[in-house]
């Protein structure tokens, strides 16, 4: 919970579109698992990931949820060809 005028950051992974976004889906849901089973030796670390990434909400879902909750200044600055994201809004006044 924040208070008003509090920000809040969130960090988060997606996946960009287009062709690189093509092949970075191929190598996050394939290769990085496999490399992960390989090094590690469990399959579970480098599968959540991907599993959690594809449930999290899309940019402009998060940032309509976000202004549809009173929050302000909602706004996704994409990072590393679109595959990282930050969302800094700021948390507006209760009606």
């Amino acid at each position: 919970m924040l208070k008003p005028g509090g920000q809040l950051g969130i960090l988060e992974f997606s996946e960009p579109g287009g062709l690189l976004g093509k092949l970075y889906t191929l190598y996050f849901r394939r290769i990085l698992p496999a490399v992960g089973r390989i090094v590690v030796g469990a399959d579970g670390p480098y599968q959540y990931l991907p599993a959690s990434v594809e449930r999290f909400p899309a940019p402009d879902e998060l940032l309509s949820l976000m202004s549809s909750t009173h929050y302000t200044n909602c706004a996704w600055q994409p990072y590393t060809f679109a595959s990282r994201g930050c969302t800094p809004p700021t948390r507006g006044e209760l009606a």
